[in-house]
């Protein structure tokens, strides 16, 4: 599990890299939300929040880096800018 971090509003935020998850407790209402992540295996290895709440994490199996948008649950992936696959390992956002 990754070092937690808060956002804005106060909610608590982790990746679940062998859940293929990041979740969110939610300060107001003291429950847990988990999303998955758009591709299989790929390991949320490391995170960070940027200025307007967006949840960004380093993919570290599927070479993406992915932002995830709270208010919309909506995911976009970045693939790498290399195509030699093992070599592109995303350990941090």
């Amino acid at each position: 599990m990754e070092i937690p971090f808060i956002d804005s509003k106060q909610n608590v935020w982790t990746s679940l890299s062998w859940a293929n998850e990041i979740a969110k407790w939610d300060r107001t209402t003291e429950e847990i939300s988990r999303y998955k992540l758009p591709t299989d295996n790929a390991f949320a290895y490391g995170m960070v929040m940027d200025k307007n709440d967006n949840v960004w994490v380093a993919d570290w199996w599927r070479c993406k880096v992915t932002k995830f948008d709270p208010a919309t649950t909506q995911f976009i992936e970045y693939p790498a800018l290399t195509s030699v696959h093992h070599a592109a390992r995303v350990r941090r956002s």
